[in-house]
């Protein structure tokens, strides 16, 4: 009974202990602490001095808006600065006649444009509206001084101003154009391509290759959508070999009765053609004798001839010239092999640039898909400069 007693005493049941009180650790009192000086501190902010932590702090952000809003500002005044003398050169105005001024005030610059006088104002007008749209802008005010033959546009962004373009029509001027004659060769191997390329202007010229599958169609199809067709007639090169001419090819070591022939086939699978240009040739067109006759066949028939120029030693311009066939030779090839369609593209452009020297100029392009999508671009650029666009008879003399 003692021994129970005893251990009874010693050993108190679980259910019958008290919690132990645990002492707070030095780092919750080291927080705690120090959250109350925080709580302190702002309250004696707020209450004692106005707010003024808020009020900086409140600063702070509206400097960094207001510092946004003006880099959005000079960044339109920026882009429309770049892009305006490309968009103005692509309506046949030159970079000499394009000139940044004096501001009027603080933030808004201004441009001086001088328009020749075969340009309307109304058409720069609505250029430079579309460039305002394309970089998240507008023309915000356009005021017309008739008897001035002035047109004053405020381009702004977010309705604020940040640029003042003045058009004043230059009576003395007129845009450097000319016009093109373009040749796409190489039809009758591709009946769908060829169905794309004759939904183009009808004003370019399709040369057809005789003897191939869809030739005769495609020179039905050329001529019902409005195409000027011509022949496009496979001549020896310099190294046959490499560089088959095709089907009925005119070479040098033929007599005159065997290009004759040759001709006439070519011409009678070649429906609707007006006229003639060379398929490589750089032999052919070499010689003398057998372009002599070549263009005297050409002649009886009322044809004309282009000369390609597929070698600088070609005589076939300078002989059509002598018997007296209405003729012309290629200025520009706008493509070769593989070429990318930003290259055709420049070689457009460097056709214009030609036509503008010259008056006018005759481009040679291949029925090839990034020859189409060039001329789908650029086609409309050109005729918006003022360049006009015939057909190779047009300009052939």
């Amino acid at each position: 009974m003692r021994d129970q007693i005893q251990h009874s005493r010693h050993r108190v049941p679980r259910s019958l202990r008290g919690k132990r009180k645990r002492r707070p650790s030095k780092r919750t009192i080291l927080i705690l602490a120090v959250t109350i000086v925080l709580v302190a501190a702002l309250i004696l902010q707020f209450a004692g001095r106005g707010r003024l932590f808020y009020y900086k702090f409140k600063s702070i952000i509206q400097v960094d808006r207001g510092q946004e809003t003006e880099d959005i500002y000079q960044a339109f005044s920026d882009s429309l600065k770049a892009r305006i003398g490309e968009t103005l050169a692509g309506i046949g105005i030159w970079q000499e006649l394009v000139s940044d001024e004096k501001p009027l005030k603080k933030g808004i610059g201004r441009i001086i444009v001088q328009v020749p006088d075969d340009l309307p104002l109304v058409v720069c007008n609505l250029e430079l509206s579309r460039l305002a749209k394309r970089l998240g802008g507008e023309v915000s005010r356009a005021v017309e001084y008739p008897g001035k033959d002035k047109v004053v546009l405020q381009m702004a962004k977010q309705g604020r101003v940040t640029e003042e373009v003045v058009l004043v029509k230059n009576r003395q001027l007129g845009r450097k154009i000319g016009t093109i004659a373009l040749i796409v060769d190489d039809f009758g191997g591709d009946i769908q391509l060829a169905r794309r390329f004759c939904e183009l202007n009808p004003q370019l010229t399709f040369s057809v290759l005789p003897y191939l599958r869809y030739s005769r169609q495609v020179a039905e199809l050329a001529f019902r959508s409005g195409h000027e067709v011509m022949l496009h007639l496979p001549m020896e090169p310099q190294d046959a070999s490499k560089n088959n001419p095709g089907k009925g090819a005119i070479l040098v070591r033929q007599s005159p009765s065997e290009i004759r022939t040759l001709i006439r086939n070519a011409l009678a699978d070649v429906p609707h053609a007006k006229g003639v240009n060379n398929h490589m040739g750089s032999k052919a067109t070499e010689n003398r004798r057998v372009m002599e006759t070549v263009l005297k066949e050409i002649k009886k028939r009322d044809l004309f001839f282009v000369d390609s120029m597929t070698s600088s030693r070609s005589v076939g311009y300078s002989t059509a010239k002598k018997v007296k066939v209405r003729c012309g030779r290629r200025d520009v090839f706008i493509d070769y092999q593989d070429a990318q369609r930003s290259i055709i593209e420049a070689r457009l452009l460097e056709l214009s640039r030609l036509a503008a020297e010259q008056q006018e100029a005759i481009g040679i392009g291949h029925i090839r898909e990034n020859s189409l999508k060039a001329l789908e671009e650029m086609l409309p650029r050109l005729q918006k400069r003022g360049f006009k666009l015939v057909s190779a008879s047009k300009i052939v003399e």
